[in-house]
């Protein structure tokens, strides 16, 4: 490590690389349909930088973030994952799709019961994405973003690969984006 620690100015033969800004966290969640019906789906975050030492994410927890049924469809979280586990939110996505509901019926529903449990101004992000044994998806997330051609509010938006090909689709969204204000009045640790 010394000859990195005594680099000069002419050891550098490239132009020092642009700075990359990430958007969020790192939690992504892939669902699928196979050609024979069957359903599958994994979660895989980095979770938060200096968590607390011992701290469990959603996403190990069965139904926080991830829930399949075979018969139903699955469900992935991401966003505020102790929001996620206090409402099993993939499980109950799942479920909802069993009583008759589509995707999106059950992420909208999932995400609705998130904020009324914050008295309607949840400070923090979440989205479902779901899918069921008919190959129908739906996504919603609590707070959305400004879409930067329109200056609307939309969803945070998801992945989709099917017959019709790649693309990204919106999803539905129930809050606007947190204020400068909001986001200033969150306590940090």
């Amino acid at each position: 490590m010394e000859w990195k620690e005594n680099l000069s100015e002419q050891d550098y033969y490239l132009p020092p690389r642009k700075k990359y800004k990430p958007e969020g966290g790192g939690t992504i969640s892939v669902l699928v349909l196979d050609a024979k019906g069957d359903i599958a789906g994994v979660t895989s975050t980095s979770g938060h930088h200096f968590k607390l030492i011992g701290r469990v994410g959603d996403s190990p927890i069965i139904g926080a973030g991830l829930y399949v049924d075979n018969d139903i469809g699955t469900a992935g979280a991401t966003g505020h994952g102790a929001e996620s586990i206090k409402v099993c939110a993939s499980f109950l996505a799942v479920e909802k799709m069993r009583e008759g509901m589509t995707p999106l019926q059950a992420c909208r529903f999932v995400c609705q019961r998130v904020v009324d449990r914050h008295d309607g101004k949840p400070m923090f992000g979440l989205k479902i994405v779901a899918l069921n044994k008919a190959g129908d998806y739906g996504c919603c997330s609590i707070r959305g973003r400004i879409d930067k051609k329109t200056g609307k509010v939309v969803g945070r938006g998801f992945s989709v690969h099917d017959a019709k090909g790649h693309r990204s689709e919106p999803g539905d969204v129930l809050l606007p984006p947190m204020t400068k204000e909001e986001r200033d009045s969150i306590p940090r640790r």
